[in-house]
């Protein structure tokens, strides 16, 4: 059993970081019906692959989903710190 980087999971499932968890999860349950080795397209590498995949980003939860990217602002930038 080969983990994957997060990076990786996404490519390999074929979705985006920005992805709802429920988009998320209907693709990976289509992808697993398509390649389940009793399936006639089956296909056990690829399958592996897959759950591996789900099994990455599922030990990030929610987190791993709905990563909205951010442009990067001035204000960014800067640390604050509290004056007294």
């Amino acid at each position: 059993m080969n983990s994957c980087s997060l990076k990786e999971s996404y490519k390999i499932l074929g979705i985006r970081p920005s992805c709802s968890y429920e988009d998320a999860k209907k693709v990976y349950r289509n992808l697993c019906k398509r390649y389940h080795p009793d399936s006639p397209t089956g296909n056990r590498v690829e399958f592996e692959k897959i759950n591996n995949a789900w099994n990455e980003l599922s030990k990030y939860g929610e987190r791993a989903f709905g990563v909205k990217e951010k442009a990067i602002t001035h204000i960014s930038l800067f640390k604050f710190r509290r004056i007294d």
